[in-house]
């Protein structure tokens, strides 16, 4: 709905296109920027992981913003709206050796540019990394 018009407006339509990183399928988990003018979202994609997306309210803009299985905005502190994103990954050891796929949390900027890695996604600094900046929007 739309706050100023108090109106329901369609935001946002599936697509397919050849492009995975341009189709918009089982879209899900939205959550809002924090100046509330973008939704960021995962759509369905590839075939390890989702597509993190971002609409904008009033243009209805949408990109692709990096490969994800999960999205949420950090609402205050040390990192206040960077994104939080579960990546499937493969990692390889030194010698160039596969050590399989596994999902592993990242802080992302806004425009998807990785910051850093946090862990596996179910690992412990993984949980209180959460556990300590997303509290805010659990409450």
């Amino acid at each position: 709905m739309n706050r100023e018009t108090k109106r329901c407006e369609l935001v946002l339509r599936g697509r397919y296109d050849d492009d995975l990183m341009k189709t918009i399928a089982c879209i899900n988990h939205p959550v809002f920027s924090l100046d509330q003018k973008s939704i960021y979202y995962v759509s369905a994609a590839f075939a390890t992981s989702g597509a993190i997306h971002r609409v904008d309210l009033k243009t209805k803009e949408d990109v692709f913003v990096i490969d994800g299985g999960s999205v949420d905005v950090i609402p205050d502190g040390k990192y206040k709206g960077l994104l939080l994103v579960d990546r499937a990954l493969i990692k390889f050891d030194q010698n160039g050796e596969t050590m399989g796929r596994n999902d592993y949390l990242w802080l992302v900027f806004a425009d998807g540019k990785p910051f850093f890695e946090i862990g596996q996604s179910e690992g412990a600094d993984a949980v209180r990394f959460r556990a300590e900046n997303l509290k805010k929007t659990r409450e």
